[in-house]
């Protein structure tokens, strides 16, 4: 969707609802931070003029502060059902307890009528968005991890697959047996749809999927309170089967150092070398979380 503000109505601020302006002195500023940059839009940035009042709006980070040249936003903002850009306030009632929030996309005819808040309730309302950022925070670390698990089960098997058919094509009964006994382990591991937590595991958005895609996951998770829970549960599902699938790959690989035969060996070898990789990849995932989601390991 080409994100472009609409002109033919001005925001009002949402704290004191006097009418914002559009002020070209912060438009570099808020660009050096590339908050903006990477979204292809939210250039036109509207300012409360209020003396004392530091609220900003555009059509990318919807409502916000500025603070020492960061951009510090409200947590869950009010967006378009529609086009899911924020909305804003365009008109107050005369009574001031309502007011109506439109859409800042171009051409768009969505509308909302909100009832205002009072300072006591405005102070709650912002404690809740806070909590409810550190919730979506919290949600999108469990994905994090989930899918680091995921990736580190499927190479574990993709390579484990590929020591069955070498051992397969020995022909030996020796061979053949713990050919089987890896493909079974792999059938095994497999992570199943079918399961509540395999279908949540095979539902997380990929580390390069694009915002929108993330932010319809998260809508997702958070449309059922116990989810939260289940993505932690959807990680626990995905290292059990894990360690399963390391056990027997160990396992075979003890049986197969006591054959008398070179693909034995290599074989043992191989699979050996795939557990090592399995734990490499894990202690890596475990580092880039401490150094941050900037270091995610793929």
């Amino acid at each position: 969707m080409n994100v472009m503000m609409r002109s033919d109505y001005r925001p009002l601020c949402d704290n004191d609802h006097s009418p914002m302006q559009l002020h070209e002195a912060q438009l570099e500023m808020l660009s050096s931070a590339m908050e903006l940059l990477k979204y292809g839009g939210g250039k036109e940035v509207f300012c409360c003029m209020k003396d004392g009042c530091q609220r900003r709006f555009d059509i990318v980070q919807g409502y916000h502060n500025v603070v020492k040249g960061q951009i510090k936003r409200d947590g869950t903002a009010r967006r378009c059902r529609e086009h899911e850009v924020p909305t804003f306030l365009r008109q107050i009632s005369l009574d001031g307890a309502k007011g109506i929030w439109i859409c800042s996309q171009l051409d768009c005819e969505y509308s909302d009528e909100v009832a205002n808040m009072d300072e006591d309730e405005r102070k709650l309302t912002e404690e809740i968005r806070q909590y409810d950022v550190e919730i979506d925070v919290a949600c999108m670390k469990l994905a994090g991890t989930a899918r680091a698990v995921v990736g580190i089960l499927d190479e574990l098997m993709q390579g484990v697959t590929t020591v069955s058919a070498s051992l397969e094509s020995v022909g030996m009964p020796w061979a053949q047996v713990q050919s089987r006994t890896l493909l079974e382990a792999v059938r095994q591991a497999k992570i199943n749809r079918g399961d509540r937590e395999g279908k949540i595991l095979l539902s997380l958005p990929g580390r390069h999927d694009d915002e929108a895609a993330h932010r319809k996951w998260l809508r997702s998770v958070r449309l059922v309170d116990e989810n939260q829970g289940m993505l932690a549960a959807a990680g626990r599902y995905g290292l059990a089967r894990l360690g399963r699938l390391k056990a027997v790959v160990r396992e075979v690989a003890g049986a197969l150092s006591t054959v008398e035969h070179p693909e034995a060996h290599a074989c043992a070898t191989r699979l050996l070398g795939l557990d090592a990789e399995s734990v490499q990849r894990a202690a890596n995932r475990v580092t880039g979380m401490r150094a941050g989601p900037a270091h995610e390991t793929p």
